[in-house]
């Protein structure tokens, strides 16, 4: 074989070596960088998911359908609404199937998604904020800024959805990880939102 040829043959070795570490990274981004998938028939319950805009952090919700216990990730989990600052996620942003609108659904400065839940069997919703920073003027009115750290932010909903009924799960304050889970309902034209019973869920044995 020809130096020329050697040499050629190694540079190829090197670069692939090099680039294994990118193409595993992106493999593993892209097998789980998948929309919630939607039951298209059986019973079926409908829910609004809604996650603060905040463009200088990540805020996003992922849903795990038939979630029995804490196991592998079941079939037809996804992403279901998210902020923008993952411009390349897959998710449902903005997608509407008619259910009755609320207070929250009605507001600005917030991301909304609607879906289709499979009825009677527990499903999981889990939100997700990381650390992050903003920026912020020191004192009001002048040009000089600090910097703001904000705590990273992880919860879990699970819960049972009843066939036909209408949901609304809204994360209202990141900082604390507080969330409301309400079942919609109307009555001679007003909706009125009830607080719904959560599940707790178990490590799979």
């Amino acid at each position: 074989m020809s130096r020329y040829r050697l040499q050629k043959t190694l540079m190829k070795k090197l670069l692939f070596i090099f680039s294994l570490p990118l193409l595993l990274t992106a493999c593993g981004i892209g097998k789980y960088n998948v929309a919630y998938s939607e039951p298209k028939d059986g019973d079926r319950a409908r829910i609004r998911v809604i996650v603060p805009t905040v463009f200088n952090a990540y805020r996003g919700v992922t849903a795990f359908p038939n979630m029995q216990c804490l196991t592998k990730r079941p079939v037809g989990s996804g992403h279901v609404v998210g902020s923008y600052a993952i411009g390349f996620e897959n998710n449902l942003n903005g997608q509407k199937i008619g259910i009755p609108a609320s207070t929250f659904s009605e507001k600005k400065g917030y991301v909304k998604a609607e879906t289709y839940l499979s009825a009677n069997q527990p499903v999981m919703f889990t939100f997700s904020k990381p650390n992050s920073t903003s920026e912020s003027p020191a004192v009001s009115g002048t040009t000089r800024m600090i910097t703001i750290y904000q705590d990273s932010c992880f919860a879990r909903v699970v819960f049972v959805p009843q066939t036909n009924a209408d949901y609304e799960l809204v994360f209202t304050s990141e900082t604390s990880c507080q969330f409301e889970l309400n079942r919609l309902t109307v009555d001679q034209g007003a909706v009125s939102a009830a607080p719904v019973i959560q599940r707790n869920i178990e490590i799979c044995h």
